[in-house]
């Protein structure tokens, strides 16, 4: 029951809408004061949102919160100087709405990380999750990842599949990415992203562990997961989707353009960060220094692209210091010659000699796998859907592609001896040095 109200008090906190409307019953307004809260009710889960400009579709997002069969929740929403009409949405939906709370960046530095950081440390709570403002959660998300995390203290997180959509849930079809597919973080670095930042829910003091970044333009969530792999805190993915990662066809919209220039020194960043784990960490493996050696040299040749050779040699040599000296020595002559019409035929080089590493392959599943309806099998689908995706690469001569594909495909179940046919497909195709075979000549 409310709490009766005491005349005198009256907030005036700039930073702060959380104004209460409801009528008295001889028809006029009570005080416009916060809902006060008992010094025992911290709630559960705390959902952090970062707002910027987001009027319009920050209502939707709120109200597949309150849909949750899971209540114990609260939504802190940090607003970054929107010139919309957010904070007057925002007024709205935390006057109808308790658990809704509004924020203004009060850090003196803009974007998603700083917000997140002020939106973490000024929340109060068991578990954290974040989101952006446009995105949406299943109803049954929370109760479930709460269940999970609950039952299984050892987590410090748990991850969850996300639905791609445009409008509404369902109309791609499509998944973010399959999770189980190797090595996180790996795919992280080899810009195979496993999840959204919306995947994970946290313990609070795992979350805590680690920084948003506010320096970096983009792939600030990307930044924020490899800080947890490197820490080597303990979690766990499920393949079931429960929320949903909003999708634009904009070329404006964030994190289309990852590769324009002034996002460069991110990747930069990122690298570094992880490079200088190495020897206090000791959690980069074989396939991690390989992933990593393939991240520089791809990041160097965007620097390239950008006619900024100083970066892409600076960054190159740096990254590759560790890598044995046929790795160093490819790289350099890649780099020199990346502008060279005899690009492909080194290309085609270096693959030869070392396929795995200096590349980083088109991802076969990010944002490509299709969301399955309960009448099938995930697993079997997602074999399925691998084993086509490496029948095509392979068709085309991209061998590298074709070979990831039906490795991955190894995971899931009774297709994946079918799978290395492709395999022995593909490498016979090299082996005869051209591409005149079709796709209909593929094994069945």
């Amino acid at each position: 029951m409310r709490p009766p109200l005491d005349s005198s008090l009256r907030w005036h906190l700039p930073t702060v809408i959380c104004p209460d409307n409801r009528q008295r019953e001889n028809g006029s307004d009570y005080l416009a004061l916060p809902r006060r809260k008992s010094i025992h009710s911290m709630p559960t889960v705390s959902i952090i949102i970062p707002i910027k400009n987001g009027a319009r579709l920050i209502s939707e997002t709120i109200s597949s919160l309150r849909t949750q069969t899971f209540s114990d929740w609260e939504a802190v929403i940090v607003d970054d100087s929107s010139t919309d009409d957010t904070q007057s949405v925002l007024a709205s939906l935390c006057s109808n709405d308790h658990r809704v709370k509004y924020r203004a960046n009060s850090s003196g530095i803009g974007g998603a990380p700083a917000c997140r950081a002020q939106g973490l440390a000024g929340s109060d709570s068991k578990y954290v999750l974040f989101m952006d403002a446009d995105d949406l959660l299943a109803p049954h998300c929370l109760s479930e990842r709460v269940a999970i995390l609950d039952r299984s203290p050892a987590l410090d997180f748990v991850v969850r599949n996300t639905e791609l959509f445009r409008s509404h849930p369902g109309d791609m079809g499509l998944i973010f990415n399959v999770l189980d597919g190797g090595d996180a973080m790996s795919r992280f670095l080899l810009f195979d992203f496993p999840w959204t930042v919306m995947g994970p829910l946290w313990r609070r003091p795992a979350a805590s562990s680690l920084t948003w970044e506010p320096s970096l333009s983009s792939g600030q969530d990307v930044d924020f997961h490899l800080q947890a792999l490197l820490q080597d805190l303990n979690y766990k993915t499920f393949e079931e989707v429960d929320c949903f990662y909003r999708k634009y066809n904009s070329p404006g919209s964030v994190g289309s353009s990852p590769w324009d220039e002034h996002k460069l020194p991110s990747h930069k960043f990122r690298l570094r960060r992880v490079a200088e784990s190495i020897a206090e960490e000791a959690t980069l493996t074989s396939i991690r220094w390989r992933s990593l050696w393939a991240s520089a040299h791809w990041i160097s040749r965007k620097w390239l692209a950008h006619h900024n050779e100083q970066e892409a040699y600076t960054l190159w040599n740096e990254m590759s210091a560790s890598a044995p000296p046929l790795i160093r020595d490819l790289g350099c002559r890649l780099l020199r010659r990346s502008g060279m019409r005899v690009r492909d035929l080194l290309d085609q080089e270096l693959r030869s000699v070392w396929p795995e590493v200096l590349f980083v392959s088109r991802s076969l599943t990010l944002g490509s796998v299709p969301a399955h309806g309960a009448g099938r099998s995930r697993a079997d689908g997602i074999g399925n859907d691998l084993l086509r995706a490496a029948r095509s690469a392979a068709a085309h001569g991209y061998f590298q592609d074709a070979l990831s594909a039906s490795v991955s495909n190894l995971r899931q179940g009774p297709t994946s001896i079918r799978s290395w046919k492709y395999v022995a497909w593909a490498c016979a195709l090299r082996l005869r040095g051209g591409s005149s075979m079709g796709a209909t000549d593929c094994p069945k």
